[in-house]
């Protein structure tokens, strides 16, 4: 729901290649109706700042923490900047393009989940990879931008 959301032709990429796998693998992915059908789950492990090699550069990577931790902060170098990341938070990364790192954990107990889809997927299945970033919402951004008029801030 929210990769619909958030970028719709990315999801159209995403189905193509599902439908590619479910015609060489059968009913196995039918029990999993997820477009991000590779999974990362790391536990309590602390990480350097790094890129995800095995994702697509304009895919998506969904990350979601669990646990008793009180909160971390997820570093992005090249937008200089850090965000607050909360036990069931749900956070929208192009983690192949962008270097990140999870820091400052504190307590212990955490689970983190990382949905992506593998990038080789796409070649070695013989569907077209998605190569261009387009504006979120182009087709609305006219109506989005007249739905709430701005306020002034003073």
């Amino acid at each position: 729901m929210v990769l619909e959301r958030l970028d719709p032709q990315f999801v159209e990429s995403l189905k193509t290649l599902n439908e590619a796998l479910k015609k060489k693998y059968g009913d196995f992915l039918g029990e999993n109706p997820a477009y991000l059908i590779s999974l990362a789950v790391h536990f309590n492990q602390d990480g350097g700042e790094h890129t995800d090699t095995k994702s697509l550069h304009c895919g998506w990577d969904l990350i979601q923490a669990f646990g008793r931790y009180l909160g971390c902060k997820m570093r992005f170098r090249d937008l200089k900047t850090e965000v607050m990341f909360y036990p069931t938070d749900l956070m929208g990364v192009r983690g192949a393009g962008l270097f990140h790192q999870a820091k400052d954990w504190h307590e212990a107990g955490r689970m983190v989940f990382v949905g992506f889809v593998e990038r080789r997927l796409f070649g070695y299945h013989h569907v077209e990879r998605p190569v261009q970033f387009q504006p979120f919402y182009s087709d609305f951004s006219s109506e989005l931008k007249s739905a709430v008029p701005p306020v002034s801030l003073r």
